[in-house]
């Protein structure tokens, strides 16, 4: 696949039953807006985006249908990928969890965020990965005969060891920490910037009319941070490949 590719993943309704994960309030409100990005803004082709909503995404899904899709990367392939929904670190890797994610064996019926995205990514030398990660652990762990699941821990593996991978991922809030829903904005607060500063708030901008990997990180941990701080702590975080920003997203004239 050439050009740019797009995976968004959002699950608000886990399966219904006494193993199932706690709802994901707005996260379909979150990936719609994201799709209208991913295409609007960011220029990915409709039929190179692969969405998927609640029960579309099953373990066997993720682990099958979306890995075939993401082989098919090229050396020119910028790939994006947005998910909102439940994740976790657990003994050195970091999760993301299916509509069908188990509570009861919960690592076992999710999916490793390193071996789906950065090892599909890496093995194809693709141009560059862009994630926006919306996920914390809270509410798993129900059934879990007191393990505690932290939150997505970036920081705490090695992503990428080579030099001359490229990528730029982005996180709703710190290991311990909730990712917060508001009733207000009627999204995930985290989202909800992502979606203002790739419309185009010149607050995220960089030095010139454009915005940057570096300062779109700078952007969303300042604007979550203020808005949650009267309320809740939510503290976004970065992880970018060899201090190395480039720019996302350049609006030249005029805002998108």
């Amino acid at each position: 696949m050439n050009a740019k590719m797009g995976v968004i993943i959002s699950i608000e309704n886990y399966v219904s039953n006494e193993s199932g994960l706690p709802k994901v309030k707005y996260a379909t409100n979150d990936s719609e807006a994201i799709k209208k990005i991913f295409i609007e803004v960011l220029g990915i082709e409709e039929k190179n985006i692969f969405y998927y909503k609640d029960d579309e995404f099953t373990w066997m899904v993720g682990k099958m249908e979306l890995q075939y899709y993401l082989k098919q990367m090229s050396s020119d392939t910028e790939l994006y990928i947005y998910y909102a929904g439940h994740g976790f670190f657990n003994e050195g890797k970091n999760y993301l969890t299916a509509y069908d994610t188990s509570t009861i064996n919960l690592v076992e019926t999710s999916l490793s965020f390193e071996d789906l995205f950065l090892n599909s990514f890496k093995s194809s030398g693709a141009k560059s990965c862009v994630a926006f990660i919306d996920a914390c652990a809270e509410g798993l762990s129900s059934n879990q005969r007191g393990v505690e699941f932290r939150g997505i821990d970036m920081n705490s593996t090695l992503v990428c060891d080579e030099f001359v991978y490229r990528y730029a991922l982005y996180f709703a809030c710190s290991p311990k920490e909730k990712s917060i829903s508001s009733d207000e904005l009627q999204h995930g607060v985290w989202t909800w910037f992502l979606i203002q500063a790739l419309k185009g708030d010149k607050k995220a901008y960089d030095k010139g009319k454009y915005i940057s990997t570096f300062s779109l990180g700078e952007y969303l941990k300042d604007s979550v941070c203020n808005y949650t701080k009267q309320r809740y702590k939510q503290t976004p975080y970065s992880v970018i490949s060899s201090n190395d920003s480039w720019k996302l997203v350049d609006y030249g004239d005029g805002v998108i």
